[in-house]
């Protein structure tokens, strides 16, 4: 298990890179609704976390079944 969620480092890594930049360029522009605390860092955090989750919950499942 260790080991999908390591591999699935990138995934998270990417996410979180690209929700930051483009919350915090809205954020810049006067538009901060839909925030997470008003935070573009805590929103991109989130939805790296979920992103990560979800990956490695699919690549879980596609293991057990041998794929």
């Amino acid at each position: 298990m260790t080991d999908i969620v390591l591999q699935n480092a990138g995934v998270g890594i990417g996410v979180f890179l690209g929700v930051f930049i483009t919350l915090a360029l809205r954020k810049r522009a006067g538009n901060g609704q839909g925030l997470v605390g008003g935070s573009a860092l805590a929103t991109a955090l989130v939805a790296a976390f979920f992103a990560m989750a979800v990956l490695t919950v699919v690549r879980g499942i596609m293991a057990s079944f041998g794929a």
